[in-house]
């Protein structure tokens, strides 16, 4: 991955569309073949992959937010669910090895039992610039995407997503719906509607999130 200096002048050049001053005649070469990787959308560095935009990671201070979460706040997951789930949101070269080097350095996994096999997932929300998951909000219900095509493009509209980054463990967290989206059983409990549509989007969107 290009460093972080590069990074940053790459994203100068998207935003003004001019090399700094001073430029060699290899950064700006560096940075030409860079336009064609990288894309510049809402201030933020971008990799497409796969039909999916993955947000570029500019910081170690980022890799170490990113890897505490899918790892440490993610019921220690192992090594490879770390990296699939890291691999569909962020770009930085050599994931698998930070993964690999974070998750052996962790005291709480050396120091603890396997996890019983019928611990459950923490589940994230797919909607850019949500930071819910069930681990750091456990009262948020969270639900998959629908089946049916005119319904679940209008999920992927608010989540501001495509198909591409879909899974079969994707959610969206029930703060995105409206309460007339919920019915209550005679258990009292709150369903999600068969017929429900998300339309609240977060209230500020984060730049810290979204590889080879």
């Amino acid at each position: 991955m290009p460093s972080f200096g590069f990074l940053d002048k790459l994203e100068n050049f998207f935003r003004t569309g001019k090399f700094g001053e001073n430029s060699s005649k290899s950064l700006k070469k560096g940075i030409r073949a860079a336009l064609k990787r990288f894309i510049y959308k809402d201030g933020l560095l971008w990799r497409p992959y796969r039909g999916r935009l993955l947000r570029v990671v500019r910081s170690d201070t980022e890799i170490r937010e990113i890897l505490t979460r899918y790892h440490d706040e993610n019921n220690h997951a192992g090594r490879e669910r770390v990296v699939r789930e890291i691999m569909l949101m962020y770009y930085w070269v050599g994931v698998t090895e930070a993964v690999k080097n974070w998750v052996k350095a962790c005291s709480a996994c050396r120091s603890r039992a396997p996890p019983f096999p019928s611990q459950p997932a923490v589940l994230f929300c797919l909607v850019y610039g949500c930071d819910a998951s069930s681990y750091a909000f456990p009262e948020l219900s969270f639900h998959r995407f629908p089946k049916g095509d005119e319904q679940r493009m209008k999920w992927l509209q608010i989540a501001q997503r495509d198909e591409g980054s879909l899974r079969t463990n994707s959610y969206i967290c029930s703060r995105h719906f409206e309460m007339s989206c919920f019915t209550l059983t005679e258990e009292g409990q709150l369903v999600l509607s068969p017929d429900a549509v998300p339309t609240i989007l977060p209230v500020t969107v984060k730049g810290n999130e979204v590889i080879q």
